[in-house]
């Protein structure tokens, strides 16, 4: 905003036009936007004065006064001029001196086609007439040959010269502030008043509000109401009512569509609808903000082992706003999902492990830790829990005001892409509202589609399309389009990051901890048993209570990974660290999400539900019941003593060892020294459920059992060696002497008891 010029200053008088103002006449002065806009009246000017021995000259003074205050103002030619220039001294109404009344003085840019036809109409009778000159006279014989002779030309019928002379007159009156458009007509007339009396006007307004407020309110209803209410306000009289075609037009005269929508659907409606929208300019490097939603795909994926099906997924993406690329993903089940969202930012902050999807062409080069992370109204994204990840993780978090989806527009295109191009052509999909559902409703086909082959649609889309393909809104203007990857690989350098946080710091944020009895078969979370030698060092610790009787032993602290159940992470008080104990079976459960192990858990259970008859099983108890009542009350026992010794012959047969296999190194391999340019490692292979999304690969975690030997051979190339044997690292018992006859423990058992008889 530019501020008015000192009023009265003293200083060099520099020469300029003088304005041409009568007292009466109307100004506006400032601006609407900035609330500076006030209107004046032009009261007098004050001539200057030229320089003295003891004052220097002065220029003009234009004296105005304030509307309705009254208050003076006091302004030169040239700050009139400048004001002029920008647009804050306007002047709208001239006093004509003539008691009519006023009307605003339209502008070149202010008229309707009607009027500027008109005007364009009478100008070129105004201009022939001025192209005379010193010859012009406002003679009605001289001028109608000049008015006849342009009517001719352009083949109409010529107006009247009366018609002609006021517009010249209005011309050189008016034509130098306003051009053309001082022959437009006045605005600003009275319409003719209404034909129906106060009361009725009145009325006809409160029932159209009332019928606005039903949800299919019209004009029908509205003149309903105001026919049963003069019925009962007037039963005697027969006034005259307005008819349908009148309250329609009056719906158009009284309610726009804001105030329809704002009575009918409420405020909070009306301004979502009819807002305005704001372009934000972009950041100038990549990670300075990034933006982050969720959306439930259109699609229901399957167990690819057991057929079962797990639901539609719900997919938390994070985009870069200054690249526009895709930083990382997250799938989850739950809607909102917090968990997914914590998937998303680990899958974003790390480089992106793309072995699992060996087709991809491109190289997914993008993560990084933001600065500012944008997020909507969403119940995951409001919370105490994202404000611990956001504090945590070292990022501040923006949350848009709710029902402005335009703030983050483009990333709700991109999940409007994704659905579009990735779901909707594959099977399973739901589509994306009934309507299209029920058109394709013949050929869509059941769901086939697996979480990992669901996830390597999207990474393929992601990767070798989306991010090469061009969008707009990333040029230099917003209208101009541009590649994301082209963005990144050229401003990524620019942008400097310290370290990366540690994994441990997501876990931590998932929250999932429990508190656990440890037994000597391992820990059992949600059905799924955890063991590992290092629980042993727990048990045997004094401070540690088994569980015993109706008391339970000491529990302690475990924590999982919602994206894998392949591991637990357990705190070891008497030592004061952590460790990572694996699950028995990795096969099941490494990967394996915690939402679709509750999902197949719960169908297992509606299974057997159905497959097990109560009544049979119950029967069998009672039966086993009767037949151990029968052995109590027997008063031989030689029968439960052979029963015995059978059962002791049958456990000698049966042993069970418990091995802990040792790690392998070879000799060869690391006789000579390491080569850091060639590094010769041993990795074994991944154990991963079946069942687990890519998206949660971690890396290999190798078994010893599994490593081969690394054989090398001065001048050739390493070779893998035979796997050696797993040899049983538990120290050896000494022999115990055995009996001359060598009897086993059942024969010494037999000839102690001569009496019993063979069946």
């Amino acid at each position: 905003m530019t501020s008015l010029p000192q009023i009265g200053s003293e200083g060099p008088v520099t020469p300029c036009p003088r304005w041409d103002l009568h007292k009466g006449d109307i100004a506006s002065i400032g601006a609407i936007e900035d609330r500076t806009l006030r209107r004046i009246t032009f009261e007098r000017a004050i001539p200057g004065r030229s320089a003295g021995p003891n004052a220097p000259a002065q220029g003009r003074l234009l004296q105005f006064i304030e509307i309705p205050e009254g208050g003076p103002l006091f302004l030169s030619d040239a700050e009139i001029a400048q004001l002029s220039k920008e647009g804050r001294f306007r002047l709208e109404m001239l006093d004509s001196s003539d008691g009519k009344a006023r009307a605003d003085l339209p502008t070149a840019l202010s008229l309707t086609d009607a009027e500027r036809a008109r005007i364009d109409g009478r100008m070129k009778y105004v201009s022939a007439c001025l192209a005379l000159g010193d010859e012009f006279r406002f003679n009605h014989d001289k001028i109608r040959p000049v008015i006849q002779a342009v009517a001719d030309a352009h083949g109409e019928t010529p107006p009247h010269t009366s018609t002609v002379f006021r517009g010249i007159h209005l011309f050189r009156k008016m034509g130098d502030r306003l051009g053309s458009a001082a022959l437009a007509r006045k605005r600003g007339r009275e319409k003719r008043g209404s034909r129906f009396s106060p009361a009725i006007e009145c009325e006809l307004y409160r029932c159209m509000t009332r019928s606005l407020a039903l949800p299919k309110g019209n004009a029908e209803d509205a003149l309903a109401l105001l026919t049963d209410w003069s019925h009962e306000t007037y039963p005697d009289q027969t006034i005259k009512l307005p008819g349908l075609r009148t309250v329609q037009r009056r719906y158009k005269e009284w309610f726009d569509q804001y105030t329809r929508d704002e009575i009918r659907h409420g405020p909070l409606y009306a301004e979502r609808k009819h807002a305005a929208y704001y372009e934000r300019r972009l950041p100038k490097l990549p990670l300075e903000e990034c933006e982050t939603d969720h959306t439930l795909f259109d699609v229901i994926l399957i167990d690819e082992e057991s057929g079962t099906i797990f639901g539609r997924p719900d997919v938390v993406a994070i985009r870069d706003r200054c690249t526009g690329v895709c930083l990382g993903y997250g799938i989850g089940w739950e809607v909102p999902s917090y968990t997914a969202f914590l998937e998303a930012v680990r899958h974003a902050m790390y480089p992106k492990d793309l072995s699992a999807w060996p087709s991809l062409e491109k190289d997914w080069p993008c993560f990084g830790r933001w600065k500012r992370l944008f997020v909507d109204n969403a119940m995951h994204f409001i919370g105490a829990n994202i404000a611990h990840a956001a504090q945590e993780l070292k990022f501040e978090i923006v949350e848009l005001r709710p029902g402005e989806p335009w703030m983050k527009g483009a990333q709700e295109r991109l999940f409007g892409l994704l659905n579009q191009k990735v779901v909707h052509n594959l099977p399973g999909a739901t589509m994306s509202n009934t309507r299209e559902r029920k058109e394709f409703e013949e050929r869509l086909q059941q769901p086939k589609l697996s979480l990992r082959r669901f996830e390597a649609f999207l990474v393929k889309y992601l990767v070798d399309e989306h991010q090469w393909r061009p969008h707009e809104g990333l040029g230099p203007l917003r209208t101009l389009p541009d590649v994301p990857m082209r963005l990144w690989n050229r401003d990524i350098e620019k942008v400097k990051i310290r370290e990366l946080p540690h994994p441990d710091t997501f876990t931590a944020l998932a929250g999932d901890t429990a508190m656990r009895t440890i037994q000597r078969s391992g820990i059992e979370w949600d059905y799924i048993v955890y063991q590992s030698e290092a629980l042993v060092a727990i048990r045997v610790h004094p401070n540690h209570k088994p569980g015993k009787s109706q008391h339970t032993g000491t529990r302690y602290r475990v924590t999982r990974d919602p994206q894998d159940l392949g591991r637990i992470w357990v705190f070891d008080p008497y030592r004061q660290q952590r460790f990572e104990v694996p699950a028995v079976r990795q096969d099941y459960a490494a990967g394996l999400p915690l939402h679709q192990h509750q999902v197949l858990v719960a169908r297992h259970r509606e299974t057997i539900k159905g497959a097990v008859d109560i009544d049979s099983l119950r029967r069998v108890r009672a039966t086993m019941l009767r037949l151990t009542e029968k052995i109590l009350n027997d008063k031989t026992f030689k029968e439960v003593d052979r029963k015995l010794a059978r059962f002791l012959g049958k456990q000698t047969s049966k042993r069970i060892r418990s091995r802990v296999h040792p790690e392998n190194f070879s000799a060869a391999g690391s006789a000579d020294l390491l080569d850091l340019e060639q590094l010769v490692g041993v990795v074994g292979p991944e154990l991963r459920s079946a069942r687990a999304p890519n998206g949660t690969r971690r890396g290999a975690r190798a078994k010893p059992g599994s490593v081969r030997p690394v054989i090398v051979e001065p001048g050739e190339l390493p070779r893998e060696g035979e796997r050696p044997l797993i040899q049983d690292d538990q120290p050896s018992l000494p022999e115990t002497p055995q009996s001359s006859d060598d009897c086993s423990s059942l024969d010494e058992l037999r000839s102690r008891h001569i009496d019993w008889e063979d069946e």
